[in-house]
């Protein structure tokens, strides 16, 4: 049986674009983090629960929600950029790696690349209300040791094409 790839990165990284072409690739479903933790803990969006609740209420139903997916069928996971900063979420992320059911791919990419692709209507919260290559700079330096730590296999993105990323990330899921 598969491992369900895990595709992990900051916002912007491709993710979310990527995810359903590498799905169909694998012959796997693909399912998006973000908008399951939303439609599982009844929410419309990340700051609508950040602005009344918090991100430590964000990161538990996300850890929720992340629990669900790993538990059922097999696929092509788009993770929330900040899911492996959740202590929680990334002890449970290792134990299923530890069975060989999930493996992760860190699509890495500096704020440089990052900063262009994200939309001013994309309504998700600032991190650290900064401006958007500071926020992604300060971001990336606290996340990147994380999501090399325990990622099975690193996609460095900068300068690749949406194809491009699609082929490397299929060729390291079967690495």
């Amino acid at each position: 049986m598969p491992a369900t790839l895990g595709l992990m990165g900051l916002r912007g990284s491709g993710k979310s674009t990527i995810g359903p072409t590498v799905a169909i690739r694998l012959g796997l479903p693909f399912k998006d983090l973000d908008p399951l933790t939303l439609a599982w803990g009844g929410a419309k969006t990340v700051r609508e629960v950040v602005d009344s609740r918090g991100w430590p209420a964000f990161r538990e139903m996300e850890h929720a929600a992340l629990e669900r997916v790993l538990s059922g069928e097999t696929s092509v996971l788009a993770l929330g950029g900040g899911t492996p900063t959740h202590a929680p979420s990334r002890r449970l992320m290792a134990t299923w790696q530890g069975t060989g059911a999930l493996r992760l791919i860190y699509l890495r990419a500096q704020p440089e690349t990052l900063v262009p692709r994200i939309s001013p209507s994309d309504n998700r919260p600032s991190l650290t209300g900064a401006d958007p290559l500071k926020e992604f700079g300060r971001v990336f330096d606290e996340r990147d040791p994380v999501y090399r730590e325990i990622a099975d296999a690193v996609v460095e993105c900068d300068g690749l094409s949406i194809d491009e990323q699609v082929e490397a990330a299929v060729l390291a899921s079967k690495a």
